[in-house]
């Protein structure tokens, strides 16, 4: 899977998770309605600012939007459920 589709896939369930739709996820994110489907679909890719804004109005780390797709989105919105959106690579303790 492209990256472009993996991060279009991740939008789409995380904003249906947060209940927004896509006209709501745009005006949150200073991007136009259009633009958010192109993403979705992924027809475009994103730029870093884009990703941000997205990921800022759905209140969770950018670096969501970019983890690998399982069998089904559950475990993506496990982990915005668990975590809170936000991914700590930090937590693992050293040796």
């Amino acid at each position: 899977m492209q990256i472009r589709h993996r991060l279009g896939c991740n939008i789409r369930d995380i904003r249906r998770f947060r209940g927004f739709s896509q006209e709501i996820l745009a005006a949150e994110a200073c991007l136009s309605r259009a633009h958010i489907g192109r993403l979705e679909n992924g027809v475009h890719g994103a730029t870093l600012k884009s990703i941000g804004d997205i990921a800022l109005a759905l209140d969770i780390d950018p670096v969501a939007l970019l983890v690998p797709r399982w069998s089904d989105s559950s475990r993506l919105i496990s982990l915005i459920e668990e975590r809170g959106g936000y991914v700590d690579f930090f937590q693992a303790k050293p040796a």
